[in-house]
């Protein structure tokens, strides 16, 4: 990344909030990954698309994106574009806490990686932009943490109530990368190489690994990584030990769910999987 600056930043009662801008010498596909948290990105502007489990959606400025915790996305930067955005993490139980666990249905009532983008027309009819603005100047004037809260179930409560009836712009879907993904989901605790994918979906191995990566930036393999630690992470909050969820959830052994997670996380098991 050549340049990287951030505006604004602030955490509070569950919230996490950036407002930041970066340029990229050269086209960057970031990783793909998942928060223990909602995520709403308020792309201002730049040139970019985002890819929310293998839909991809083509940003223009003002658009919005909404993600739920299990949802595995990434961007995809071009090159000497300015990426401005605002991301707002919301842990989960910010809902309960104010007594508005009816706002999560913008997050929850669509199927994954549908209906993640929010037009920019309707983020502008209803001056949703803002409501952001207002609750950054508070963050930057040290504002109550009660105030900045209360902008943000304003934007939800606003969500909630235009954002679900417009027509969302439509994402670029690939037939095959959907089949790949609809079965991965539905056998994660069953083998899952590549040659047992290929033969259910009677496609060459090529094919299915060049068609899944141009279209998501990454591999089945890691997709397959990726699906399983969240379906653990899940597990384990319901009750079930490290040990049980990842069996449950497809790996050979606990060991071999400790080697994939730390390679593909970054950290242990341990650190990452109770980490809010």
């Amino acid at each position: 990344m050549s340049d990287y600056k951030m505006i604004s930043r602030g955490n509070w009662h569950g919230v996490d909030y950036q407002h930041v801008s970066s340029k990229c010498s050269k086209e960057t596909v970031h990783s793909p990954h998942t928060h223990n948290s909602y995520e709403i990105l308020l792309f201002v502007r730049g040139r970019a698309h985002y890819t929310v489990e293998g839909a991809k959606y083509n940003l223009s400025p003002m658009d919005m994106m909404v993600m739920r915790n299990n949802e595995l996305h990434n961007i995809t930067q071009y090159a000497d574009a300015e990426y401005e955005r605002v991301v707002i993490n919301i842990r989960l139980d910010f809902f309960e806490r104010y007594g508005c666990e009816e706002y999560r249905s913008i997050f929850e009532d669509r199927l994954a990686g549908r209906g993640n983008l929010i037009s920019s027309s309707v983020i502008n009819k209803h001056k949703l932009y803002d409501i952001i603005k207002r609750m950054e100047k508070y963050n930057d004037e040290k504002g109550d943490d009660a105030v900045k809260s209360s902008c943000l179930i304003e934007l939800l409560y606003l969500l909630n109530k235009y954002g679900k009836t417009a027509e969302y712009k439509k994402a670029e879907i690939n037939i095959t990368v959907e089949k790949i993904i609809n079965y991965i989901n539905e056998n994660l605790s069953e083998k899952l190489s590549l040659d047992e994918i290929s033969e259910k979906l009677f496609l060459s191995k090529y094919h299915l690994c060049r068609v899944f990566r141009e279209h998501t930036g990454y591999t089945i393999n890691r997709y397959v990584a990726y699906k399983r630690i969240l379906s653990v992470k899940k597990l384990c909050f319901e009750g079930k030990s490290l040990t049980e969820a990842s069996e449950l959830s497809g790996f050979e052994s606990y060991s071999n769910f400790y080697k994939t997670y730390t390679k593909t996380m970054g950290c242990s098991p341990k650190e990452g999987i109770f980490r809010r």
